[in-house]
């Protein structure tokens, strides 16, 4: 036959030399098997509330989830805040929480390049820019100067100055042709003229020589007339 002893708070079984597990409340720890009727501390599971939480686990019967420590290890078992920091790229005590728009790396320090395609959007943990580089910007940083941009650019440039030179140059062209042009017009001018006089005179001239003509045929023809008169009268 057992008698049991009223035990202590914190102790349970034979003579009461067991000690209780970490119950929610140490007297509501049974003193003969030692079991918690209002449950595990925090940190703590199973029946007599020893066995302590897996690491990456926390709270009460470790159902609660550590967040993105630099070492689970050192995930508090009670609040399940990270004891040596968080890992790249996130926040906050329990490191649940991303990096703020713009920043990255550890303990989100460190500002995204401005020259990502969507200044300062990149990833929250390496930094590299989600949707690529601006013109001129290379790396997944997007903070090297791109060569080859740079050759392109210059070639670009060669090619437009290519391209002004060619309508210059054609410009100028096309002025002294049409210079070239009035001078010879200028110049055939007078020679024109001097055929259009002559071509006046000449017909002033055969005007002249036809009414000289004329006039010599109405003498003739007068003549004539007079004489058959004349003969017709005798």
């Amino acid at each position: 036959m057992y008698i049991f002893l009223e035990c202590d708070i914190g102790y349970y079984g034979y003579n009461c030399t067991e000690t209780c597990g970490h119950c929610v409340d140490e007297a509501e720890c049974s003193p003969v098997d030692g079991t918690c009727s209002t449950g595990c501390s925090a940190r703590y599971f199973g029946q007599l509330c020893k066995t302590e939480c897996k690491s990456g686990t926390y709270g009460l019967k470790c159902n609660e989830t550590c967040g993105h420590c630099s070492d689970l290890l050192y995930c508090s078992h009670v609040n399940g805040s990270c004891l040596t920091g968080c890992k790249p790229g996130y926040e906050g005590d329990r490191c649940q929480q991303i990096c703020k728009f713009g920043f990255y790396g550890i303990g989100c320090l460190q500002e995204c390049s401005s020259f990502c395609k969507t200044s300062r959007d990149c990833d929250h943990v390496s930094g590299v820019c989600r949707h690529g580089c601006r013109n001129g910007w290379e790396g997944d940083d997007c903070f090297d100067v791109s060569n080859i941009n740079e050759d392109g650019e210059e070639s670009e440039s060669k090619f437009h100055g290519f391209v002004a030179a060619f309508c210059v140059s054609l410009g100028l062209n096309c002025i002294l042709i049409a210079i070239f042009v009035v001078k010879r017009l200028r110049r055939a001018s007078p020679g024109v003229a001097k055929d259009q006089v002559k071509k006046e005179k000449y017909k002033g001239d055969n005007d002249v020589s036809k009414e000289a003509s004329n006039e010599t045929s109405y003498q003739e023809l007068g003549e004539i007339n007079k004489s058959e008169t004349y003969e017709s009268c005798q």
